[in-house]
């Protein structure tokens, strides 16, 4: 019997086989390389509806699902995973999240295994709300902040008798795991009105087409755009955000393979990560792209991340505004922003940027921006920032949690405990400092 011939879609170069992790490299081998690429197909909205992601955990139990409308206009919806237990005196802390997908594919689905896992982790015990905000390249940019800034005010405004959520106790963060169900079948009992539906999670079909495709960070692009703008909104917000909570992030839309980072930029990245060693290619102390290290990286390459950023950035001077990459924030934004009152001692200034825990992997080609942002939150607005950085890891393995990928989960374990620290003051060795984590 004739064995039948699979095709490779995506091969790994030589020079990376070594330097995976190897669970990785196994699986990469067995299932990944036959994954075709959504950035070589003809544009179709349809897209969005493939297979989702192979090796990831499942939803966890909670003990409610609602949606809200938060824009009647655009349509926008958040979706809020109650976790198990009595509500806790003051009300829920919150951790808002957008999904990944390059800001072009996923859904408000994407994230239910992340953020069922986020709510109902032992430690961090909070209400996870999840945004469905608008997708390019029918939305361009800026659509996606617009509707990050409209969750956020929602939850400030209706969350407290919607949620029984604590205003005070925000957090942000975006996560880079898409996978995308086919349409949703959602049972509205007569209790709640056209605004909020429950989703039953075993309603959730996913389709039979066999392909699954790649995403990159937009969520956490967005989760630090928000905690920018969170000190700006007029009027006020009635707290601060507490934290934010970025994994393997898209920070600087202008970072490329060959070009040197924008001179506004590029005191934030390390020498080390621009600069061409005695054993690379070119001429040693060369400056290089800060993609350039990890070019040759399996699933999100150079010519993916190019693809969803020509959907939601086509206009290239957009790429160097601080609401589209958030590394060129003016320092002024990171010292707080003075609101013109008077207090005893002269001027009341609006709180800095939350502190932050920031997720990447190794041989991400979004590595270095995100050890970057690190630096520029420390160096600029002097808040506690906290890097990991997950060895032998390419970009997705936050999606492979489940029995596949130990990192994956211990990534996903990492940002839990993070949450549970800012929530609830439980510290663990893994959120304790920066590091390197091994799986």
């Amino acid at each position: 019997m004739a064995t039948e011939q699979r095709t490779i879609h995506q091969p790994l170069h030589p020079s990376f086989t070594a330097l995976l992790d190897p669970q990785y490299l196994s699986f990469h081998t067995s299932t990944i390389q036959y994954i075709v690429s959504p950035h070589t197909l003809p544009w179709s909205p349809s897209l969005r509806d493939a297979q989702a992601f192979p090796g990831g955990s499942p939803p966890l139990e909670v003990v409610s699902t609602l949606d809200f409308v938060v824009n009647e206009g655009t349509g926008t919806r958040v979706r809020a995973f109650t976790p198990n237990g009595d509500v806790p005196a003051g009300g829920w802390p919150v951790f808002l999240f957008f999904h990944g997908g390059g800001w072009t594919l996923g859904s408000i689905a994407s994230e239910t295994s992340f953020a069922t896992n986020m709510a109902h982790h032992k430690g961090a015990r909070c209400i996870a709300i999840s945004v469905d905000y608008r997708l390019a390249p029918e939305h361009p940019y800026p659509a996606a902040v617009e509707d990050a800034v409209d969750a956020l005010l929602w939850i400030t405004r209706e969350g407290p008798k919607e949620l029984d959520v604590n205003v005070a106790r925000i957090a942000v963060g975006g996560s880079s795991r898409y996978v995308s169900p086919a349409p949703l079948q959602f049972h509205s009992p007569k209790s709640l009105n056209s605004h909020h539906c429950i989703l039953h999670v075993n309603d959730v079909k996913t389709p039979a087409d066999s392909r699954s495709f790649p995403f990159s960070n937009s969520g956490g692009n967005l989760a630090a755009i928000l905690a920018l703008k969170a000190p700006l909104l007029t009027p006020p917000l009635p707290a601060p955000l507490v934290f934010q909570l970025l994994l393997v992030p898209v920070i600087d839309n202008t970072a490329s393979i060959s070009e040197p980072p924008h001179p506004f930029v590029s005191s934030y990245y390390s020498q080390s990560q621009i600069t061409t060693s005695a054993n690379a290619g070119g001429r040693k102390g060369e400056s290089k792209g800060a993609w350039a290290s990890n070019e040759h990286t399996p699933w999100l390459s150079p010519a993916r991340m190019l693809w969803f950023r020509s959907n939601y950035l086509p206009k290239e001077d957009d790429h160097v505004k601080w609401d589209a990459s958030p590394l060129f924030a003016p320092p002024e934004f990171m010292k707080g922003i003075s609101n013109g009152n008077d207090d005893d001692q002269g001027v009341v200034t609006q709180p800095k940027v939350p502190n932050a825990w920031i997720g990447v992997g190794e041989l991400d080609i979004l590595c270095a921006e995100g050890i970057a942002y690190g630096e520029k939150l420390r160096r600029e607005a002097g808040v506690d920032v906290r890097v990991r950085v997950y060895e032998g890891a390419p970009h997705p393995i936050m999606a492979m949690d489940g029995a596949v990928l130990e990192i994956g989960k211990q990534l996903v374990t990492d940002a839990a405990e993070a949450l549970a620290w800012v929530f609830w003051g439980t510290e663990n060795a893994s959120d304790g400092s920066d590091g390197r984590v091994k799986a």
